[in-house]
């Protein structure tokens, strides 16, 4: 369905944007055209997170599929964020870039998982899987920046 949505909004672009049809305001057009282009993009990404959804729901998850879909994820969430138009609510950038980052650290996270099941079949490469544990700490942590809960600022507090 998600795709389906993306598509309508393709081709609202294309029709109702086209700057041969329109002699309205470049500007104004150029604005419209990202907020078109936005929402299709949003739709694409958020079909992908359905996908990622369902495959995390099986009954034994494969996680290195999963860190690839979670990957795909976030690169579409990352790509939506080329089209912000600058009127944009503040709120919305920080959404995509935390649903972005997000799904960053859990491609770490299911490849860490990966790793491990290889790890305990050979009883080597904990360090792996230990990197990619910590590489998903670090995306927690700026997710946690992006919406503005970090406590890095309230830490002499008591």
């Amino acid at each position: 369905k998600y795709k389906e949505v993306a598509g309508i909004f393709q081709f609202l672009e294309k029709v109702l944007l086209c700057p041969e049809k329109n002699k309205g305001d470049s500007v104004e057009l150029a604005e419209e055209s990202k907020i078109v282009s936005l929402a299709q993009s949003l739709m694409l990404a958020q079909g992908q997170t359905c996908v990622f959804a369902m495959a995390r729901n099986k009954a034994r998850p494969m996680h290195r599929v999963l860190a690839q879909l979670a990957i795909s994820v976030a690169d579409l969430y990352s790509e939506s964020l080329k089209y912000t138009p600058e009127k944009l609510n503040p709120g919305w950038k920080r959404y995509i870039e935390t649903q972005c980052i997000k799904y960053q650290a859990l491609a770490e996270y299911h490849e860490s998982l990966s790793l491990k099941a290889t790890a305990e079949k050979s009883s080597t490469g904990y360090g792996n899987e230990l990197t990619r544990l910590t590489l998903c700490l670090n995306h927690l942590e700026r997710a946690l920046i992006t919406i503005g809960l970090d406590d890095t600022n309230d830490q002499g507090k008591g």
